[in-house]
């Protein structure tokens, strides 16, 4: 079984919360992981750029939600004979390519968790109001 990276753990944590977001203690409870970790992890993502902080909370930044959806911009074609010239951009085009499908891969999951945890949080707080309307019946009774 293949280990998740600790910034995936993180950002998947973090994108739980969304939009709200959360505290390095509400994100360490969330992994499983010690605040100083968590909070490592967070700085190296705030300076990738790849999350906010906004008064001792983190959030996911919109940029990379919005990032996610757009294309891999063809690199501009040489005019050279070259052929190690030709094979290197065609290898560089290729991971970038392949770097970006990784990117779009990670957000989708992210995203596929935040919708989760929304609607569970929405299953819950219907169940919340069932249970009030039951029990201001029965005292009603």
């Amino acid at each position: 079984m293949k280990k998740i990276p600790v910034s995936v753990r993180v950002l998947r944590a973090v994108a739980t919360t969304m939009p709200k977001g959360a505290r390095v203690k509400d994100i360490a409870k969330i992994t499983g992981m010690v605040n100083q970790s968590v909070s490592n992890c967070l700085w190296k993502l705030k300076d990738e750029g790849k999350i906010e902080r906004v008064d001792g909370v983190y959030r996911i930044n919109d940029s990379v939600l919005t990032d996610v959806n757009k294309p891999v911009e063809k690199a501009p074609l040489l005019e050279a004979n070259d052929e190690s010239q030709t094979l290197t951009i065609g290898k560089v085009t290729k991971a970038l390519a392949k770097e970006n499908e990784r990117l779009r891969s990670e957000v989708g999951s992210i995203e596929r968790s935040w919708r989760e945890a929304r609607q569970s949080s929405l299953e819950f707080e219907r169940l919340y109001f069932d249970a009030l309307a039951v029990i201001k019946y029965l005292e009603a009774k």
